[in-house]
């Protein structure tokens, strides 16, 4: 019996590689023989319900990202000087920014409290945040009725 599903796209060096390591063998029997740890192994019940699908090259993971996710743009994976470089120019300058507004603010005592305030702080001030469309029940019904690829969530 099929359940709901998750779909998501993890971006790594050789990530397929990877990940199907972290997955374990297809046969979730042979799993638990060989690899005891992996996913399969856990919470596979049969050589078919493996519990989770992982894509076996890039080309393959290209094809199934634009499946569920039509509207992505698949851009090259950016190199860990360029991903430095980003993190300096964009993301160094907000946290400073937070973490001054953080010392300034002096949030309560208890545990984890600065930690929710700069979670908070940052989602407030995120350059990138996401609009979300909030409805009222009937333009929601009206919605509910839409097919699947017009629905203004993706």
């Amino acid at each position: 019996m099929s359940r709901s599903i998750h779909c998501m796209v993890l971006v790594k060096d050789n990530c397929c590689r990877a990940f199907r390591a972290l997955l374990g063998p297809k046969d979730s029997n042979r799993a638990r023989r060989e690899a005891p740890q992996t996913i399969r192994a856990l919470y596979g019940t049969d050589g078919r319900m493996n519990a989770v699908h992982g894509s076996d090259t890039v080309k393959e993971a290209e094809w199934e990202i634009k499946f569920f996710f039509p509207t992505v743009i698949l851009e090259p994976y950016p190199s860990s000087q360029d991903a430095a470089s980003y993190f300096k120019e964009h993301v160094q300058p907000l946290l400073l920014k937070g973490l001054t507004a953080l010392a300034k603010a002096k949030p309560a005592s208890e545990p984890n409290a600065a930690v929710r305030w700069l979670a908070h702080w940052l989602h407030d001030h995120n350059p990138r945040l996401p609009l979300v469309c909030i409805c009222v029940e009937k333009q929601f019904e009206a919605l509910k009725e839409m097919p699947i690829k017009k629905f203004p969530f993706y």
